[in-house]
């Protein structure tokens, strides 16, 4: 059996603590719809429903606003659910005591705990700012698109963005080019 790029439970968990009261029956419907079932958490989930679930969210959530900003806001919103979730509350928790600069130079063992398509680098590159370089991992980049990368990568600013918010920072995101690249260089700055 070959391994299917997959993001974990707690990513659900997260989505479904973040989004809750406005996860109406009919968006639930929509959700399960494209095989992202948030009433019967599973242990894995693939990530092509994944993606598609975040394009709901947004269409849903975010109607008035442009792609871009949707993708960003569903990933700032998930931050606040995952910090809610026993894994996420254990990763902020630690990530207050060792600090922001820190909590960015690991977020390669952060990123783990969500799925098991990516591997990520990190560069310190002064006093407060971090690079964050995610790739997909090989054996999976002929399962995502370049549409897919862009949502996944429009989202994961958003969850640094969410992540700013978590320690009360103002900071910046800036990508080194497009998001439908399956390697993006993601630049912290506060």
């Amino acid at each position: 059996m070959t391994e299917e790029p997959v993001v974990f439970s707690t990513v659900a968990e997260g989505a479904r603590k973040a989004f809750g009261p406005r996860l109406t029956p009919a968006l639930m419907t929509k959700l399960k719809a494209v095989g992202f079932d948030l009433e019967q958490l599973q242990p894995a989930y693939a990530l092509a429903p994944f993606l598609e679930a975040i394009g709901v969210l947004a269409d849903e959530l975010f109607p008035d606003q442009a792609t871009d900003e949707q993708l960003r806001r569903v990933g700032r919103e998930f931050m606040a659910g995952y910090k809610a979730t026993t894994v996420g509350f254990a990763t902020l928790t630690m990530a207050r005591v060792i600090g922001l600069k820190r909590t960015f130079l690991r977020m390669g063992r952060n990123l783990r705990t969500t799925g098991n398509y990516l591997d990520v680098d990190t560069e310190d590159v002064g006093p407060t700012e971090v690079v964050v370089k995610t790739r997909v991992r090989h054996e999976f980049r002929s399962a995502i698109s370049p549409a897919q990368l862009a949502v996944i990568n429009g989202y994961r600013i958003g969850v640094f963005e969410g992540t700013f918010e978590a320690f009360a920072t103002q900071g910046e995101v800036t990508l080194d080019g497009p998001t439908d690249r399956p390697e993006v260089a993601f630049r912290l700055r506060w």
